[in-house]
């Protein structure tokens, strides 16, 4: 239990939010079958999600919505609050390195789980046809 709000200093620490009260979950087993599976993405959904919640197909399901990018915990508890919920669950940005091991063996990433800043505008990585 935290007594205030916090976003996760590292990988496999998440912060819980839970109709008010702050939670810090750290995994302990390190042991998993692949770099897929040691996301904290991938953890949530296969110890929180599926099992606690339900929640089998996260592209899918109603009951459960993303905000991407770094915010202010604060801030999120009084929007997910705003939007009636009772639950937020806070994740450690996907590492560059994690990305690119599972991209090296033909792998994909996890629903969401993955948000890049700066964005890169569409301008740079389109372009117009018709000139050619």
């Amino acid at each position: 239990k935290r007594d205030r709000p916090f976003n996760p200093q590292h990988k496999n620490q998440v912060s819980i939010c839970l109709k008010g009260t702050w939670y810090e979950l750290n995994v302990k087993n390190s042991d998993f079958k692949s770099k897929y599976d040691s996301l904290d993405v991938s953890i949530i959904q296969d110890k929180v999600l599926n099992p606690i919640l339900g929640i089998k197909d996260p592209r899918a399901d109603e009951n459960l919505f993303f905000v991407g990018g770094v915010r202010d915990p604060v801030e999120m508890e009084k929007y997910v609050i705003e939007k009636g919920n009772d639950l937020f669950i806070n994740l450690y940005p996907v590492s560059i390195k994690d990305l690119e091991e599972i991209a090296d063996v033909g792998g994909t990433m996890p629903p969401k789980s993955t948000w890049f800043d700066p964005k890169v505008l569409s301008g740079l990585v389109l372009h117009d046809l018709i000139d050619f």
